[in-house]
């Protein structure tokens, strides 16, 4: 059984330019980073994992967009079940998801609100790793991940 990283995309590969970090908690002028994309890539290689979409931008894309936005690599990584269902809070979208799939290997879920995990149980937070929304992915919440998944 593949591991699974459940992806956010504003705030881990998409992350405000460098002009507009001051504007906190704004996007408007953020960007789908290539490099936060490598190491994702990276990450899913090493730990043979499989992506599914938790960020909101699954309510308003299609699937096609969606492969469109990511690199060829990682688009090739998305789950057969390619993003959780929008019905309440994430983690319990997440956790509905590794219910309907009978998923009970290794998960991490990558994500920048803390506040999306309010109340969650433990096994939800015990593999959460929350990034920084300016600074996205970096090197230290990939290994995070792959403590969590190994």
């Amino acid at each position: 059984m593949s591991a699974v990283i459940f992806l956010d995309f504003d705030g881990v590969i998409r992350i405000p330019q460098e002009a507009h970090i001051s504007r906190v908690g704004s996007f408007k002028h953020a960007v789908f980073c290539k490099q936060r994309m490598d190491l994702l890539e990276n990450l899913c290689g090493d730990m043979d994992a499989k992506i599914v979409i938790s960020s909101a931008w699954r309510t308003f894309k299609s699937k096609d967009e969606v492969f469109r936005l990511l690199t060829a690599k990682l688009s090739a990584r998305i789950h057969g079940d390619w993003a959780t269902q929008d019905f309440g809070s994430r983690w319990e979208e997440i956790e509905y998801w590794l219910e309907c799939n009978n998923h009970s290997g290794a998960f991490v879920i990558l994500d920048d609100q803390a506040s999306h995990f309010n109340n969650s149980p433990e096994v939800i937070k015990a593999n959460l790793v929350l990034c920084e929304y300016s600074e996205g992915l970096t090197g230290n919440s990939i290994d995070k991940a792959k403590h969590i998944l190994a």
